[in-house]
């Protein structure tokens, strides 16, 4: 019982160490291309705005 909780222990601190590291992964990414996310939504909306003109 005392081996179960030492591993179940380990697991939930592995488990909120991945999350964390997830999480920090994607606020990096979002940080070095949110430039290029926000071109890619201006492009986005130029061309919709020409294929509704277009209409």
């Amino acid at each position: 019982m005392i081996l179960f909780t030492i591993l179940f222990i380990i697991l939930v601190i592995l488990a909120i160490l991945t999350v964390l590291g997830v999480a920090a992964l994607g606020v990096a990414g979002i940080v070095v291309f949110g430039d290029v996310i926000v071109c890619v939504v201006i492009i986005a909306l130029i061309i919709r705005h020409f294929i509704k003109k277009r209409q």
